[in-house]
């Protein structure tokens, strides 16, 4: 009721939305603010107290964040299995976040650093993750705090703690790798001890830029495909399987990510209406500081727009 008396309707007509927007949203009123503006005004006060991100604020979890400002929600972490003698263990800088149409559809991350590597491999073996989208340029992946995740060539393999990683076929398009890896778990007691798990690797998206939107929606297409795909034998799939979508920090790229395909699932449903502005608030009460300014909300209506054409007649605007 709040958010109806500060912003107004929410909901928008799929039917008639370029119209929509561009006589409401983008336009300026008498004081000079766009609907999408006063929208942002209350939607970047939508925070995650930072008492109930306690857990990341812990003396022994602190070396685990990359950012301490960007620590995940206590209600939404994503909880590893503890190792009695390990203060801390269960910790890692990590978020469930839903899509909208499934709980914790996604695990969103920041990329690992060298002390938590380990602890990212762990989280997809407990998860039973089969799909990894990593949106990190050549030149991040070069820097010296984006240690070395995955082996850089075909049939190579490296060892991280317990687990070995080797690619087993590889795939460059335009804007994308995509690649098939093999994940051993090699103190594994119980349950599989061998995985094989896809990795995107977005590399056309620098930190504090926008990709070109058809690089993005062709992503977005395959990954939907590759989901599809891997979840297609359910007899072997973990009722949960997350999506694992890492950025530098796992707010920026990430929260844009997990926006634009919250809302596909959106115009892709029966029902009549999207709704960007109650995405929004969700995925920020869910992960801190998803969606970081108004200029990335401003491309995820614009975003919304070419993503419709796309997906009516694979053109983009």
């Amino acid at each position: 009721m709040l958010d109806y008396f500060n912003v107004g309707t929410t909901t928008i007509e799929k039917v008639g939305l370029e119209i929509a927007l561009n006589n409401d949203y983008w336009k300026t009123t008498d004081n000079a603010v766009t609907k999408l503006s006063k929208e942002w005004k209350f939607l970047e006060h939508v925070k995650v107290p930072f008492y109930q991100q306690s857990f990341g604020q812990r003396p022994c979890n602190r070396p685990k964040n990359r950012d301490q400002s960007v620590l995940p929600a206590d209600m939404c972490r994503v909880r590893l299995s503890k190792k009695i003698t390990i203060e801390g263990s269960d910790y890692i800088n990590a978020s469930f976040v839903d899509s909208f149409l499934k709980k914790r559809a996604y695990i969103v991350t920041q990329f690992p650093l060298h002390n938590t590597r380990s602890d990212f491999w762990r989280m997809l073996f407990e998860y039973d993750s089969k799909v990894i989208v990593s949106l990190a340029t050549f030149e991040e992946m070069d820097m010296d705090d984006f240690s070395q995740c995955i082996p850089t060539l075909l049939f190579e393999s490296i060892t991280i703690g317990k687990f070995q990683i080797k690619i087993l076929e590889e795939k460059a398009f335009n804007n994308y790798v995509k690649r098939k890896l093999e994940i051993k778990n090699n103190e594994a007691t119980a349950g599989a001890k061998s995985i094989e798990v896809i990795h995107f690797n977005f590399y056309k998206w620098p930190e504090d830029f926008f990709p070109r939107m058809a690089f993005l929606f062709e992503l977005v297409t395959d990954l939907a495909r590759t989901i599809k795909e891997v979840h297609h034998n359910k007899s072997k799939m973990n009722s949960l399987s997350p999506l694992i979508i890492k950025c530098k920090y796992g707010i920026g790229r990430s929260g844009l990510l997990c926006a634009l395909l919250n809302l596909k699932e959106q115009l892709e449903d029966s029902w009549s209406m999207v709704d960007v502005y109650t995405t929004i608030q969700s995925l920020r009460l869910q992960r801190p500081h998803l969606i970081q300014n108004e200029e990335q909300y401003d491309y995820l209506y614009k975003a919304l727009v070419s993503l419709k054409h796309y997906l009516t007649d694979n053109t983009v605007t």
